[in-house]
């Protein structure tokens, strides 16, 4: 996969290194061609690191695989085509109020909807982006920290700057700017004369004067990304004295993985991100964090600092990219093989990552929820009578196998239009039998269908529901997702209450239940599932359906 972020900082110019730069090393890291485009760049293309530099007029063109534009300044979508992109990721790191409100503009709006996929740094960006744009596909992608880069800092000599300041050091690294409370640092400073408190950062308003007047903090200018590591390790306790309000709470500080990747405490404003995270202390008063300073003089223990590392190795970039390659691939996919359901996207798919990204887990767990759901009478019934089983959409055959040890005796057939899942399935369950064929379109009958998280896959489901009930005998059981406002982009339909007819046909909804997946332990689904049983008119009595058959 190629991406492209157009012109917006520079790699290596005065501003901090940021989420741009970041991003497209762990993209470059993990295989992929990442092409970083700067204004004033002439000289052709340079790298670093694997990452392309190259100017707005040597952007590479008709690259091999699908190309996607990253783009963090609205406009830029507009250089889709220019620049022969496949997709637009809209990565919205900054919400568009207060310091950043020039950007509540229509540019935003038009480039969250052209955008393929929208990514957010932070919850609260997400609850805004998904309430105001219902469907459109949304990836919570926080900030993170390159772990091995900043893992070893403590390790690291400490630069002759700050090992001449008086210990101990109570260090930020980042841009001095707007959103950094002066305020709160000075009343802090005043509280605690026996502790430093060193800036590292450029300083864009003029905060050193501000605070000139307190003799124990210092600023030390914009460093190098490369010495950051060394400058952490020389800390005894980081801190992010952030101004709490809208625009701070939509942010997610890189600076906060990269502490915790350092295995140093951090001490945070009560920005919602920070709040968010379990190894961050935070809160609006100076008074606090000089007791938590109390705290982590005293001496925490190796495990603390352990548990912060593992916490921050968690949230590397190259965790991040796994996360958002998991919607990347798949949108990819259907546009170079020609939709979502088309079968060579589906071929792709559980070829190349359906067990890595734990499709089968997902199918385990639905039918196990299904199972748990289904009444046991009429699971009785179907091993009683030792019927024929059809899995219709039975992607690996873990479903199918999961079936056949609950209903013991009957008779079992997959069926997938996918080649590379039909193969699969025989290779892991021999003893069961799977079959190629459209869920829409198969002649065989069956004693009992049984579809699950396959009908939101298409635009129309209902043609392919009256045909699996013109094949079934006894019992047609349906698992959806229900009333499902992910987007997740390879569904196509959202089921409601209105998507279940109580009678279709020769059948009868003789059950159905709505299922918060949220609660349940180990969850594979992040909202609720219906199961649906239809029965065959000679199976049911009408009066006895009430509506305690139902459960939604």
């Amino acid at each position: 996969m190629n991406i492209i972020y157009p012109p917006t900082i520079e790699w290596e110019g005065s501003a901090v290194y940021q989420r741009p730069q970041q991003l497209l090393n762990a993209f470059a890291k993990l295989g992929h061609r990442a092409v970083f485009v700067e204004y004033g760049r002439n000289d052709g293309t340079d790298n670093r690191g694997g990452v392309e530099l190259c100017g707005v007029n040597s952007v590479p063109l008709r690259m091999d695989g699908p190309t996607v534009l990253w783009v963090t300044h609205p406009p830029h979508f507009r250089l889709k085509e220019q620049w022969q992109a496949d997709l637009v990721v809209f990565d919205y790191i900054d919400e568009a109020v207060e310091e950043f409100a020039v950007w509540h503009n229509e540019d935003l709006n038009a480039a969250i909807q052209a955008a393929d996929l929208v990514t957010v740094v932070s919850q609260r960006l997400y609850d805004l982006v998904t309430g105001q744009y219902p469907g459109k596909t949304v990836v919570l992608l926080p900030n993170a920290a390159d772990y091995d880069f900043f893992r070893p800092a403590g390790t690291l000599g400490v630069p002759d700057d700050l090992a001449a300041i008086p210990r101990p050091v109570i260090g930020f690294y980042g841009s001095i700017s707007t959103w950094i409370d002066t305020d709160f640092i000075t009343t802090l400073a005043g509280l605690r004369p026996d502790c430093s408190f060193v800036l590292i950062g450029p300083d864009y308003t003029k905060a050193a004067s501000r605070l000139a007047g307190c003799p124990n903090v210092y600023f030390l200018g914009r460093k190098p990304y490369e010495s950051l590591p060394a400058y952490a390790g020389g800390f005894d306790a980081a801190m992010i004295p952030f101004q709490v309000r809208k625009m701070t709470h939509s942010s997610s500080p890189i600076k906060m993985y990269e502490y915790l990747a350092a295995g140093i405490p951090v001490l945070a404003s009560p920005i919602l991100e920070a709040v968010r995270c379990p190894h961050a202390f935070t809160s609006d008063n100076p008074a606090d964090w000089s007791a938590e300073i109390d705290r982590i003089m005293a001496g925490g223990s190796d495990a603390d600092k352990a548990a912060r590392q593992s916490y921050a190795a968690e949230h590397s970039w190259t965790a991040r990219i796994h996360a958002v390659l998991e919607h990347l691939e798949p949108l990819a996919s259907s546009k170079a093989n020609g939709g979502m359901n088309s079968e060579a996207y589906w071929d792709l798919r559980f070829a190349q990552n359906w067990e890595a990204y734990r499709g089968r887990e997902q199918t385990l767990f639905f039918v196990r929820v299904a199972l748990g759901s289904i009444p046991l009478s009429i699971q009785t019934d179907i091993a009683a009578r030792k019927l024929n089983v059809c899995d219709a959409g039975s992607a690996l055959g873990d479903g199918t196998h999961l079936l056949a040890e609950a209903w013991p005796g009957c008779s079992f057939v997959g069926i997938d239009f996918a080649e590379a899942a039909v193969k699969r399935a025989k290779q892991l369950y021999p003893q069961h039998e799977f079959l190629r064929g459209d869920i829409g379109g198969f002649t065989e009958r069956y004693d009992v269908v049984f579809v699950s998280n396959t009908l939101e896959h298409f635009y129309d489901p209902h043609p392919i529901i009256a045909h699996m009930l013109s094949k079934t005998n006894d019992y047609l059981i349906i698992m959806v997702p229900f009333q499902d406002d992910s987007g997740e982009p390879e569904h196509h339909y959202r089921f409601d209450k209105s998507d279940f007819a109580i009678r279709r046909d020769s059948f009868h909804l003789i059950y159905a239940e709505a299922i918060d997946c949220t609660i349940l332990p180990n969850s594979r689904w992040g909202g609720k599932q219906l199961v649906a049983c239809y029965a065959h008119d000679r199976l049911v009595r009408p009066e006895q359906i009430t509506l305690q058959s139902y459960s939604l």
